[in-house]
Order: C-alpha cells, then sequence, then structure tokens
C-alpha cells in the first residue's frame, strides 16, 4: 500500500510516475518481467521503459504535449513508435518518480512493431526504420537539453539501428 500512497502527492506539478512491466502474449500468458528502477539515459534509447507504465502530472504532460505538437507539424516525423518518443520526452522534460513493487500489464500482440523478433525481414525494417526516425524527431525536439555524453549515447544510438538496417538488408535480401 505505501507504492500507492505514493500517488497521494500527484499534484500539479513537472513529474511522472512510473511502474515496472508484465510483459503477457496474446494468451495473457506472462512472458517476463521488465524492472524499470534503474533508468539511465542508455538504457532509455534502447526502448526499454514504456508509456503504458506512466502516470504524467499536469504541467509534464503540457509540456511533452506542446513538443509534440511541433513534431507533429514536420511530415518526415508521421511514422514514429510514439511510446518510445514519450519516454524519451518524458524522461528529458519531467521529473520521474518510480512507484516499486507495482506493476502495470502489457500484452504483447502480433502486429507489434517494438521489440520485434519475428524473422519477416521487412517488419524489421520498419521497426528500425521507426526507431532511427522516433531517435531524430527526440533530437528535434530536445537535442538543445542534452549534454554532451547523452548526444554521443544518442549518435551511436542511431548508428546501431542504421547498422542493424545495414546487417538486415546484405544478409536477408541478398
Amino acid at each position: 500500500m505505501r507504492q500507492i500512497s505514493n500517488l497521494s502527492n500527484f499534484s500539479k506539478g513537472n513529474s511522472f510516475y512510473y511502474t515496472n512491466l508484465l510483459i503477457v502474449d496474446g494468451s495473457f500468458r506472462p512472458k517476463f518481467v521488465r524492472m524499470q528502477s534503474s533508468v539511465s539515459f542508455k538504457r532509455l534509447l534502447k526502448n526499454l521503459i514504456d508509456t503504458n507504465t506512466m502516470f504524467f502530472e499536469p504541467i509534464c504532460l503540457n509540456n511533452i504535449l506542446k513538443h509534440l505538437i511541433e513534431i507533429s507539424k514536420i511530415r518526415y516525423f508521421e511514422s514514429l513508435h510514439e511510446d518510445y518518443l514519450l519516454s524519451l520526452m518524458a524522461f528529458k522534460l519531467c521529473n520521474p518518480k518510480y512507484i516499486p513493487g507495482a506493476y502495470a500489464i502489457y500484452r504483447e500482440h502480433g502486429r507489434n512493431l517494438t521489440g520485434v523478433t519475428s524473422k519477416d525481414t521487412y517488419r524489421q525494417l520498419l521497426s528500425l526504420e521507426k526507431s532511427i526516425k522516433t531517435l531524430m524527431a527526440f533530437r528535434h525536439a530536445c537535442g538543445e537539453l542534452m549534454n554532451t555524453v547523452e548526444k554521443l549515447l544518442w549518435f551511436v544510438s542511431v548508428l546501431d539501428r542504421v547498422m542493424l538496417i545495414t546487417h538486415v538488408i546484405i544478409t536477408k535480401l541478398t
């Protein structure tokens, strides 16, 4: 109950609260638990924090929405991993508060693109392309707030995805 009482302090501030994530399959059988207590920018870039586990205070939410509206005006950013972008922005623009011992349930369905493990080459390529666009949108919205180490980690994360695309094309499409 202590974890739930943390939410009683929910205010009009610039914070958001997040929990652990229980991933279940299409039949609601548990697949794995993603413990999210230790969050770093490097971990965020790997798309390991999900907005299904987040609760936003009004100032935080409005700050994120302001940036999302600007991003939505750029046609290149029409197809993104929205949850991924929201979690990146939340951790950069707001104050994170972890709720230990609490879990959100996320049901993976057959058409998920995030975390694609399918052998479908084109779905893998689409997911990687969307990841790069999402990282570009984040940089567009929050780049001026990133320190040197975060910028370097961001760049490496983009390059990693470009290399994965190259690998998929070379090994599966040639």
